[in-house]
């Protein structure tokens, strides 16, 4: 058995990533409506789909 535990300094870092994330994320997101996000979320699955041959 193995126990594997985060350090405070890697639980930092991930409080950090996580947090740089959800920023760029809400950055990307910006002047979109629901609407228009459910739509290109649509068309990437579709694009993705045909890429594998589906």
């Amino acid at each position: 058995m193995h126990i594997i535990e985060i350090t405070p300094t890697g639980r930092a870092r991930f409080h950090r990533s996580r947090d740089a994330a959800a920023r760029f994320d809400a950055q990307l997101r910006a002047g979109f409506t629901h609407d228009e996000l459910e739509a290109l979320t649509n068309a990437l699955t579709r694009l993705a789909a045909n890429a594998q041959g589906r």
